[in-house]
């Protein structure tokens, strides 16, 4: 939020896991931050499946490549992979 409030950048997105029973496995919805309605939201659905079994998720990796050739960033950070995938 502060890089995005800051203005030192263009464009600031995040790809988050979201754990929502209730749909599907991996499906991606988008949506604004709730205290920062101009930081989208990328969120994928890990509900039902334990990511935190392995380090490799091919449906997480395909959803996050999809993301990627859309948004078309330049920089890309990483605060951590937890419950994503390390492909």
């Amino acid at each position: 939020i502060a890089l995005l409030r800051s203005g030192a950048c263009a464009a600031v997105d995040v790809f988050a896991r979201e754990h929502d029973g209730y749909r599907a496995d991996f499906t991606v919805r988008s949506c604004a931050d709730a205290l920062e309605p101009r930081l989208p939201l990328h969120l994928i659905n890990v509900a039902r499946e334990a990511p935190y079994t392995r380090f490799v998720s091919d449906p997480i990796d395909h959803a996050f490549e999809v993301l990627l050739r859309r948004l078309r960033p330049n920089i890309v950070h990483f605060g951590h992979l937890n419950h994503l995938s390390v492909r």
